[in-house]
């Protein structure tokens, strides 16, 4: 038996198997997994939105790469840099 680092609940480890420090039990992996996805979803929506942005709302089939992400930040920056002057 082993402890999870996270709630200290004792797991049982079967044989040939390690449970090293700092390892988590499944309940605290699940819950962790589920923090990861909410997160992913919300830097997701964030860069679609940055994108939407950068390139003025999605295009008329709706299909668009965020690949091209880098040339509009770089025709952002000249917008700014024009409007400055």
């Amino acid at each position: 038996m082993s402890d999870c680092a996270n709630c200290n609940q004792s797991v049982y480890v079967p044989d040939g198997y390690e449970f090293e420090e700092g390892d988590l039990c499944l309940t605290c992996l699940n819950e962790e997994l589920d923090d990861l996805r909410a997160l992913n979803e919300r830097l997701s929506n964030l860069l679609n939105d940055i994108a939407n942005a950068l390139h003025g709302g999605p295009k008329e089939n709706g299909l668009w790469s965020f690949h091209d992400l880098p040339d509009l930040a770089t025709a952002l920056k000249k917008r700014v840099a024009d409007l400055e002057r």
